[in-house]
């Protein structure tokens, strides 16, 4: 007779049991999370899985490589026959005249190895050792680590000087699945750096086309702009003049800056009416995602001094301080640019450039178009962040961050340069608006 107690803990274990299934069955869906269709929001239902399993699809990394597939090293040479490892020793066999291999998993010195269906009943029959056992890898195969491998279509082998690594390189345009287009992650280190302007391998998403330049040309041509980069323009130039005076006070702007005089140099600033204009502009109610400033003045402007040299993939580097409007500080920054593009020449100038939200250390990427020619020189960059798989607004495209111009002394021309800008703030100060 079963005691009270005994009959509980059974039906303990059988609610426990009841609990554990459904825990596991509400599981499931999340489990598959890569499979979902909710990861394709603009797209509906994409292809599953693709060349890489966890990667291609959007918001993912690039698909680069996949595993070869293997294949057996040893083959036989001759018609109807079979290839079979017996006993631990490889071979060729035959099954008798008008039999079959019955299946390509049986062994082959199995009394059923080979079949022949005769009057609706099949016969059976061993298969008889026979022929050449060759050491070769068959078309499209290449030997690694005593196998054959073969790539699957998209790909090609990777090798190194005949050195294969048991991968296969997905070409370009399968990288990502089908309707996606690659995007650069936001570099982390030098080499990254380096390989998004010189092309070299480096980390990219997988995400809806987006097209940069003409996002950046939108918005540079966009009548909410007009008025604001007429200011930095007439600002660029009023510091650019090459008149007594105004050399003058650049030239005491720069030492201020080199000293780490922040407010002495923001004084030297607002002694020019043109940057009044451009803070009035920027302070005024409004607003959007395309535009910089608004009546909460949560902008920056930056003024500094810029050295370029180029010839196809150019470099520039640049110092100057930021008057941050947000957090009400001066900051001392020196950045760098790297570009690629139709370009060639070098100059220098005045930079001033105005931005979303405060001024911090980071990267951004643009398209920059200038056309230099003594004095009357000058260019324009239109600057956004980097493509973000889990953005707080839900959007994966970049954002745009900014506009700058560029008052150039030298002699060139720029069509179109892709560049990224590395900024670094490393001093700063209180801002005391006069």
């Amino acid at each position: 007779m079963k005691t009270v107690y005994e009959s509980d803990k059974r039906l303990r274990v059988l609610f426990a049991s009841i609990f554990l299934f459904v825990v596991t069955a509400l599981s499931l869906p999340a489990l598959a999370e890569h499979h979902s269709a909710s990861d394709y929001p603009a797209l509906g239902v994409a292809e599953f899985p693709g060349l890489c399993k966890y990667r291609g699809h959007i918001g993912k990394y690039q698909c680069l490589e996949v595993k070869a597939k293997k294949h057996r090293l040893y083959s036989c040479k001759g018609k109807n026959l079979h290839y079979s490892k017996v006993k631990g020793v490889k071979g060729c066999y035959s099954c008798p005249r008008g039999y079959s291999r019955y299946s390509p998993t049986r062994k082959m010195d199995h009394k059923k190895a080979c079949t022949l269906r005769q009057s609706g009943k099949n016969k059976y029959s061993k298969a008889k050792k026979i022929g050449t056992l060759v050491s070769k890898c068959g078309k499209g195969q290449f030997k690694y680590k005593g196998s054959c491998h073969s790539c699957p279509k998209k790909t090609k082998r990777k090798h190194v000087a005949g050195l294969d690594s048991g991968y296969c390189k997905v070409e370009k345009p399968y990288r990502c699945n089908k309707g996606l287009t690659l995007h650069k992650s936001k570099p982390v280190s030098v080499l990254d750096r380096l390989g998004s302007v010189a092309g070299l391998k480096h980390k990219k998403y997988c995400g809806i086309p987006f097209n940069l330049k003409q996002y950046g040309k939108d918005i540079i041509d966009s009548d909410e702009n007009k008025a604001v980069i007429v200011a930095l323009r007439n600002l660029g130039k009023a510091m650019s003049k090459k008149n007594k005076s105004t050399k003058k006070k650049m030239k005491r702007f720069k030492k201020a800056v080199k000293d780490s005089r922040l407010q002495d140099a923001y004084d030297i600033v607002v002694g020019f009416d043109e940057y009044d204009d451009l803070k009035s502009l920027l302070s005024e109610p409004g607003g959007s995602a395309s535009t910089v400033g608004n009546a909460a003045r949560q902008f920056s402007i930056s003024l500094g001094h810029v050295v370029d040299v180029s010839l196809g993939i150019g470099a520039s580097w640049e110092w100057g301080i930021a008057l941050d409007f947000s957090e009400m500080k001066i900051k001392k920054y020196r950045s760098y640019t790297n570009s690629k593009g139709l370009s060639a020449g070098g100059d220098g100038g005045v930079t001033i450039g105005i931005w979303k939200g405060a001024f911090k250390s980071g990267a951004a990427q643009g398209y920059v178009g200038a056309v230099s020619a003594g004095p009357a020189g000058g260019g324009a960059g239109i600057w956004s962040d980097y493509y973000t798989p889990k953005r707080s607004d839900g959007s994966n495209q970049p954002h745009f961050v900014g506009i700058s111009i560029t008052g150039g002394v030298g002699a060139g021309f720029e069509i179109g340069e892709y560049g990224e800008v590395y900024t670094e703030v490393y001093k700063e100060d209180s801002l005391i608006e006069n």
